[in-house]
């Protein structure tokens, strides 16, 4: 799903496009690192493949890319990438296949197994740091927003505009996904990038899509955060990012 090709002052990006997070060097050379709570490179591995299924990139019945590939891009070691992948597999998130064709994929039944794992007192303690991480960045950037900075925001409320006039769950929530990406980038650069990117990963584990009247006050709250950062206003910004945070999981921060 590409929306706008944009060269704000953080680098070129595009607004929804799939982000490759497999792909090595896919910043200039820039590897990625665990940014929060002693992320392990098996959980780093976990979560990337993660959020590559929720962003698109990868769908039930894809083949992966080969570990050798994936340990170059998330700089870990091979061994690990593969201990990764086999208790993926053990979990039902993936399935091996052997032959000419064969290769590891994603399973058919990955939705029903990550809902399986949902863990809402884990998640409401990312969707905090979350929180923190976002208020920050608004915080920080919201006096310096030149006019590449808003055109891109622009942009973004396009996207969420289009993600809701779509009617079920897996439209919104790789939206969602792709705002909360851009929003990083947009204000925080490439390393909040990969904070977000990090925390979004370790959520598609932790959290099923919310249904769809709760994606619905998600995509109130990504509007209210574009409206509070074009106006300048940092009240209107954090209040929007901490109803974000309140719609899911039920009962959240």
């Amino acid at each position: 799903m590409r929306v706008a090709r944009h060269a704000g002052k953080f680098g070129a990006y595009v607004v929804g496009e799939p982000a490759r997070l497999l792909v090595p060097n896919r910043q200039g050379g820039l590897k990625t690192r665990p940014v929060f709570g002693g992320l392990s490179g098996a959980e780093l591995v976990r979560s990337r493949i993660a959020l590559e299924v929720r962003l698109g990139d990868l769908s039930p019945g894809d083949r992966l890319t080969d570990a050798g590939v994936i340990s170059q891009a998330l700089s870990v070691s091979e061994i690990t990438v593969r201990r990764a992948l086999e208790t993926m597999g053990q979990d039902g998130l993936l399935e091996r296949r052997r032959g000419r064709a064969g290769g590891t994929f994603i399973a058919q039944r990955w939705d029903g197994v990550a809902a399986a794992m949902r863990d809402d007192q884990q998640a409401e303690q990312l969707v905090e740091f979350q929180l923190v991480l976002e208020c920050g960045l608004a915080a920080r950037a919201i006096g310096e927003l030149d006019v590449g900075d808003l055109e891109d925001l622009a942009a973004l409320r396009e996207h969420v505009q289009s993600a809701d006039a779509e009617l079920d769950p897996d439209s919104f929530a790789l939206a969602d996904a792709h705002f909360h990406l851009a929003v990083a980038t947009v204000l925080g650069g490439w390393r909040a990038r990969e904070r977000q990117t990090d925390l979004l990963g370790k959520l598609c584990l932790l959290l099923p899509k919310p249904p769809l009247d709760v994606a619905r006050q998600q995509n109130r709250a990504h509007s209210l955060l574009l409206s509070g950062l074009e106006s300048r206003s940092i009240d209107v910004a954090v209040e929007a990012v901490k109803a974000h945070a309140r719609c899911w999981p039920l009962g959240g921060s």
